[in-house]
């Protein structure tokens, strides 16, 4: 992707985020530390750091294992594992049970808010612990009709690109199930700039 194009992407994913009522009501957000060409991050984390927020990253440690922890300025990371920043080994330790918002990383999103990873499994194993709200970061372009699927995967309820956010939820559709079409694919997606 050209680099300007890709900034310019990367602007209004996280203006798009950071407008929800979701992200500007967590006080604990578990954000991944962005690489190569996966939507930036590092804005976000600068940003919600500067508003007051607390912020966790991974800490990757075991095969499929990870941990949040916090972090206080982008300079507490470190090259870690599989070439990733991660958080100093004296980064404290956040439990799911105290985020409120997790932005995860994918190669590539479905309408239904399954991800595609990097194989290792780090995020499922991680969300089945959590009452977190989810999220992706997904260029639009990688917005796919269908994410193969394994029976331990588990969906995000949120896939934000350049164009908007979309709210991902299997039970809507039905009569009495109110949603908006301004980015609507099909009937199960709404969007969620609107207050919730």
């Amino acid at each position: 992707m050209d680099p300007a194009k890709q900034a310019g992407f990367n602007h209004a994913i996280l203006a798009a985020l950071t407008s929800l009522p979701v992200y500007r009501t967590a006080a604990v957000i578990f954000a991944y530390v962005s690489v190569g060409h996966e939507p930036d991050t590092r804005a976000l984390i600068y940003e919600s750091l500067a508003a007051g927020k607390q912020v966790c990253v991974p800490f990757c440690f075991a095969k499929g294992i990870m941990e949040a922890r916090e972090i206080k300025a982008l300079d507490d990371l470190q090259n870690g594992k599989y070439g990733i920043p991660e958080p100093g080994g004296n980064c404290p330790i956040v439990p799911p049970g105290q985020i409120d918002l997790v932005v995860a990383p994918c190669v590539c999103a479905d309408r239904e808010g399954y991800r595609l990873g990097y194989g290792g499994g780090f995020y499922d194993r991680w969300l089945e612990k959590s009452r977190a709200r989810t999220s992706v970061l997904c260029y639009a372009e990688m917005v796919v009709d269908a994410v193969p699927r394994e029976t331990h995967d588990i969906s995000v309820e949120m896939v934000i690109t350049e164009h908007g956010a979309m709210m991902c939820d299997r039970q809507l559709g039905q009569a009495n199930e109110p949603y908006c079409s301004v980015l609507c694919y099909d009937k199960n997606i709404r969007n969620i700039f609107a207050e919730e």
